[in-house]
């Protein structure tokens, strides 16, 4: 499993670093289950085959380059989606999972989450990503949570965070516009659980006063 101290961003998109590497190479693929750039829909263009399902309408918004339809609005809380097949990816006491997207600076999803396997407390829970302007916070199976902060924000209207959630002490990392922010200690199933991904949902609670946009979703098993 991964134990990176930094990131590698080039001007489209991030990586996890080997931890021995002091300049690691850009490598966008190597682990890579599934890429969610959200060009007007939720499809999976990793070539993996895990689409998403929009649940609710779904806006789409410019991205950081100016491209139209090509980003995931919040504004108008129906972004919930559902991703049927990533269960086997999700992290465990065995495995580790990345997470690495663009959000703007004002991305708030308050009372739900940009990334969850969390729908059915107390049972078959996994991790759940909330970000509420600029404050992440990362959960395991319900146990436990941690969070990073920024002191600050780049220039960019688009802010990049990386997140591994990872078995071990201390293992499970936040990482911001590709430097390393906090770590925690999560604690995580034994086995998968057969309940699905989803953007906008913990504890089926629907959005309410999101935020923002979100883009580039990728989800590595590394």
């Amino acid at each position: 499993s991964p134990r990176t101290e930094m990131l590698v961003i080039d001007e489209t998109e991030t990586t996890p670093a080997g931890p021995e590497t002091e300049k690691p190479e850009t490598d966008l693929t190597t682990g890579l289950v599934a890429y969610y750039p959200f060009n007007g829909n939720a499809n999976d263009e990793s070539g993996n085959g895990n689409d998403g399902e929009m649940l609710d309408v779904g806006t789409f918004t410019q991205n950081r380059f100016g491209k139209d339809a090509s980003a995931l609005s919040l504004i108008n809380d129906d972004f919930q989606t559902k991703f049927v097949g990533l269960e086997q990816y999700a992290p465990t006491t065995e495995k580790s999972m990345f997470v690495s997207f663009w959000a703007t600076k004002d991305l708030s999803t308050p009372n739900t989450a940009v990334l969850a396997q969390y729908i059915d407390p107390p049972h078959n829970n996994t991790f759940y990503i909330v970000l509420t302007e600029n404050n992440l916070t990362v959960t395991g199976n319900g146990y436990n949570s941690f969070r990073g902060q920024p002191n600050e924000l780049s220039s960019s209207e688009w802010q990049h965070w990386g997140i591994l959630i990872s078995p071990g002490d201390g293992n499970s990392k936040v990482y911001f516009n590709g430097e390393f922010l906090s770590s925690g200690s999560l604690s995580l199933n034994e086995n998968d659980v057969d309940t699905p991904f989803h953007i906008g949902m913990v504890n089926g609670r629907k959005p309410s006063n999101a935020k923002g946009a979100l883009d580039d979703i990728r989800i590595y098993n590394r």
